[in-house]
């Protein structure tokens, strides 16, 4: 089969289909991230004599690896095929997810409960009743994370494992060993199977995604590592070392709030209504409307509230409370903050000067940009990697680092 080379060495492409044949592919995207489950791929071909045999031989859920030049970013299966052709042209375009696309697709088809688990013990169940090997499951990314960079990530500290997390149904999480509680947790007839894990692996602030080699990682997003890419951006220079061919900051507060006020179920005696008090406060946008007040002639401190008020019957203890208050204001800050860069190239020199790393998400980049003062590191959520009219790109898309609070918290 000939080879479609395009983009440098470390810059291509390149699909292996049923551990036979690689193809250097000459257009695409590739998508990978924390926060949008699972990574794909939509790679084009446009040669007819490949494009007759991949047809043939490889039909969709043909097992697949992706590459960067020579590391590997994902392994699954294929979703199939298009083939479109005019007079004198053909094209194919293959899809594919990575191993845990099964966990998207399947449903729950008979309820079932769940007795004192925990949340790596509730994940391997969903895993083993779809198909999946539970075996698989790692609860730390940071083997994962090099792998997919090319180059050694050092994380300045671990997340908490979920070891170290228990799984409450009443809302929240617990201290390790406490898994013995009265309400047990329960599938949804109907409901897909990654929805139901979701549904508790977001009060623990857990995320499950696909490692490189076909794998499971169950972790937190971390953002104390070192960083390893540097993005410049000086006014008048176009050639920064980093090559941003595009970018974007976005600062909303239309949907933002500087107070959660959370009310949780009656408890009688022991707890009352519940309110949260004290963690509730956006200190940003707090300070931004006192500010403004006082230009205009200094209301009291009510005036610098725009509240929101939530109930949730999950939570029963004043600590739930605050924190389900300062993890919905997190919400709204990722929301509302964000920064994209496209950049040229899906891999760059790293700042350690120990070669060149492949642009990777669940890492730190350290950002100096004079257009739009930014100064400082940041977590870079998802990438997407492509390659189309305007050649090469890579785009990253990043949060801070003080917005990661998904999880709930031990008491």
């Amino acid at each position: 089969m000939p080879a479609l080379q395009t983009g440098g060495i470390d810059d291509r492409v390149r699909l292996e289909l049923g551990g036979q044949e690689i193809v250097v592919a000459e257009s695409y995207e590739v998508r990978a991230g924390i926060l949008s489950q699972p990574a794909a791929f939509s790679i084009r071909l446009g040669h007819g004599s490949v494009i007759a045999q991949l047809i043939k031989r490889y039909p969709p859920k043909t097992p697949f690896k992706l590459y960067i030049g020579d590391v590997q970013q994902q392994t699954g299966e294929t979703d199939g095929f298009r083939a479109e052709g005019t007079s004198g042209a053909t094209q194919l375009t293959i899809r594919g997810r990575d191993s845990l696309a099964p966990l998207h697709d399947s449903y729950v088809e008979n309820e079932k409960s769940y007795l004192d688990s925990t949340f790596s013990e509730l994940v391997r169940s969903a895993l083993r009743d779809v198909g999946l090997d539970p075996a698989r499951l790692q609860t730390s990314a940071r083997a994962d994370r090099s792998i997919r960079a090319g180059v050694p990530i050092k994380e300045l500290s671990e997340p908490r494992t979920v070891d170290q997390i228990a799984l409450s149904p009443e809302g929240g999480t617990a201290p390790a060993g406490q898994t013995n509680f009265a309400a047990s947790i329960q599938t949804k007839l109907g409901e897909r199977w990654y929805d139901f894990v979701r549904r508790y692996l977001d009060r623990g602030g857990l995320f499950l995604w696909s490692g490189v080699d076909g794998g499971y990682i169950l972790s937190q997003p971390n953002a104390h590592q070192k960083p390893v890419y540097r993005i410049i951006r000086r006014r008048g220079q176009h050639d920064n070392g980093v090559n941003v061919t595009y970018a974007e900051y976005a600062n909303e507060t239309t949907h933002r709030h500087s107070t959660v006020v959370v009310y949780g179920r009656g408890g009688g005696r022991k707890y009352g209504r519940t309110k949260a008090k004290g963690a509730f406060v956006d200190d940003e946008m707090f300070n931004g409307f006192r500010q403004h007040a006082e230009a205009a002639g200094g209301p009291d401190e009510t005036g610098y509230r725009r509240a929101i008020v939530l109930r949730d019957n999950n939570v029963g203890t004043v600590g739930q409370a605050e924190f389900l208050a300062l993890r919905k204001l997190a919400e709204e800050r990722r929301a509302g903050w964000s920064v994209v860069y496209k950049l040229a190239g899906h891999t760059t020199p790293t700042i350690q000067g120990g070669g060149r790393a492949v642009w990777t998400f669940d890492s730190i980049v350290e950002v100096d940009d004079d257009e739009f003062a930014l100064h400082g590191t940041y977590y870079i959520e998802s990438v997407e990697y492509a390659r189309g009219s305007d050649g090469t790109t890579t785009t990253v898309r990043l949060m801070r680092p003080e917005d990661l609070i998904f999880g709930g918290i031990d008491e």
